[in-house]
């Protein structure tokens, strides 16, 4: 087993507060569900449906606004910051669904 699997460690991102993205390339979210709009305690993780080109996105909410996102970008950005311009996101091992770090 990889030592990334073995330790999963958690990072968010200042663009979207209440949401965490895992080295395991998870998603969670503290926002509660219902009509009140607030950060709650209990951490949830959220589904990543695949998108059309075979990426998992997943939708994150910002001032009551919804943003479809690719993961393996979140992972990217949470974990070694945002991408220098003229580069791109990729999967080493050539597994879209594959969302590691």
């Amino acid at each position: 087993m990889d030592s990334i699997a073995s330790f999963i460690e958690y990072r968010g991102i200042p663009d979207f507060p209440g949401y965490r993205f895992g080295n395991d390339g998870t998603v969670w979210s503290c926002w509660k569900r219902g009509p009140v709009h607030e950060q709650g305690n209990v951490w949830r993780q959220l589904k990543t449906p695949i998108r059309s080109k075979g990426y998992p996105l997943v939708g994150l909410y910002k001032n009551g606004k919804r943003y479809s996102k690719d993961v393996h970008i979140l992972i990217l950005i949470s974990f070694l910051g945002p991408c220098p311009l003229g580069l791109e996101a990729c999967h080493e091992n050539e597994i879209k669904i594959d969302n590691r770090l």
